[in-house]
């Protein structure tokens, strides 16, 4: 049996961040804004779920689209300016 370094690093680190509540997200099949390095489904289902504001399906696409034009100071402004 050859080790290398997925049998030595790679799986055992996947399947530990697992059994800690991690999900594994295979790169063959998910969809990526290779600008952003941002998975849009996910995102903005997540976002989606924090429910920071009433319109927050709204909200989650207002800010990825922040993220993907670079809008750092407008989200920024936007979310902690109140702290």
């Amino acid at each position: 049996m050859s080790f290398n370094e997925n049998t030595r690093v790679k799986i055992p680190a996947i399947l530990h961040l697992c059994k800690l509540g991690y999900q594994y997200l295979s790169l063959s099949k998910a969809v990526r804004d290779e600008s952003t390095n941002i998975f849009p489904g996910y995102f903005l289902e997540e976002r989606s779920s924090l429910r920071l504001d009433s319109r927050s399906a709204d909200g989650a696409k207002n800010v990825y689209q922040d993220v993907s034009l670079g809008r750092w100071m407008r989200i920024w402004d936007r979310h902690f300016s109140t702290c």
